[in-house]
């Protein structure tokens, strides 16, 4: 969020800087996802913006190496840093000014950042490209896709999978769960209406164009994407540029329609925030989201001779660092022909389920 800020003040930006940075903070899937760091994506949020922050200060050429390195090293980070890096790139190519002498070191810089994740796969025949569903392209899910991008916006997919809508209540009634109810526990937002308006208003613009190619191009591989692009913190890879769009519609209209409209659209943000403890609170987390990971993990280290496979790469991957990795564990669904009966399943007390040999 400083570097958002710091960025677009240093393009001489200080309106949008606020309207922007103001409607990102209190976003709830900006929020939640980085505060879990579901996906993950808050090193590729940060990474993302640290670059074009370099760029931009670029005046010799340690500022355009650094610039290239951020960016490698989302790629690094993760794959589908490319969807958002490829977004940018179109953006910065059809709306921005670019110093060509520049890029042969950030190029440079961008070969430093990703070169362990270019490593990794020459080393095992680029198996990041081989990953069930990350080659094959299709239209068919545009729709839909479309429509979890509309509702990522408005944060109403962080009901039902970090935070539970039902089930037995906690008798804890406090303010927040007061404000939810006062409200009528509200689980969307108006922010999607508010981007609306800015692909038709801020037209005008000087980093119109940037930020509207960049939105669709990056979206555009999440869309035709047969293994992913659904889930928001994929979908959540196009931030800040909703935020960014949104505030030019409010620079583009009359003074006193802005302000009500940022007063309202952020209250909802607000509102949105305040359901998700107060569902928090009373029906508590997803059952993925619980410490449970530390006595399941102590199980593990205490029963060797015991082989785990668990159902979610994130689960995996924490029960691989509380056991140091010296457990056999494998991760993923078993395949249609083998025989589930075969396998064990083992439930925490707390609501943890992991699934053993």
């Amino acid at each position: 969020v400083y570097l958002l800020c710091r960025l677009l003040q240093r393009l001489g930006e200080h309106r949008l800087a606020m309207a922007a940075c103001a409607l990102l903070v209190c976003d709830a899937t900006f929020v939640f996802k980085a505060r879990c760091d579901s996906g993950p994506v808050a090193v590729q949020w940060l990474l993302c913006v640290a670059g074009f922050y370099c760029w931009v200060r670029y005046r010799s050429w340690p500022w355009a190496l650094a610039a290239g390195v951020c960016w490698g090293l989302g790629l690094w980070d993760k794959i589908t840093f490319f969807w958002i890096l490829f977004g940018i790139s179109a953006g910065a190519l059809a709306g921005l000014r670019i110093p060509w002498r520049a890029i042969p070191v950030a190029a440079l810089g961008f070969l430093l950042g990703v070169y362990p994740f270019l490593a990794h796969n020459v080393k095992t025949e680029w198996s990041a490209f081989r990953v069930e569903g990350t080659r094959e392209l299709t239209g068919a899910v545009l729709r839909p896709k479309t429509e979890a991008l509309w509702h990522t916006m408005n944060g109403r997919p962080l009901f039902g999978s970090m935070v539970m809508t039902d089930g037995p209540a906690s008798p804890v009634d406090n303010a927040v769960v007061r404000i939810g109810k006062f409200f009528g526990e509200p689980t969307s937002s108006f922010f999607a209406w508010l981007v609306v308006a800015g692909v038709l208003l801020g037209w005008r613009h000087r980093f119109y164009r940037f930020a509207v190619i960049a939105l669709f191009a990056g979206f555009a591989p999440m869309a035709l994407a047969s293994g992913g692009g659904w889930a928001p913190h994929h979908l959540g890879l196009l931030w800040p540029l909703p935020h960014l769009i949104a505030a030019m519609g409010l620079l583009a209209m009359p003074s006193l329609l802005a302000r009500a409209a940022l007063v309202v659209v952020l209250f909802s943000q607000l509102l949105v925030i305040n359901q998700h403890y107060s569902f928090l609170i009373r029906f508590g987390g997803d059952m993925a989201w619980t410490d449970a990971i530390r006595p399941l993990s102590e199980r593990i280290r205490k029963d060797p001779e015991v082989s785990y496979r668990f159902l979610d790469w994130g689960v995996y991957d924490a029960a691989y660092m509380f056991t140091r990795g010296n457990r056999a564990m494998r991760v993923g669904l078993p395949a249609d022909e083998e025989d589930w009966t075969a396998y064990l399943y083992v439930q925490h007390p707390e609501g943890f389920i992991a699934m053993g040999d």
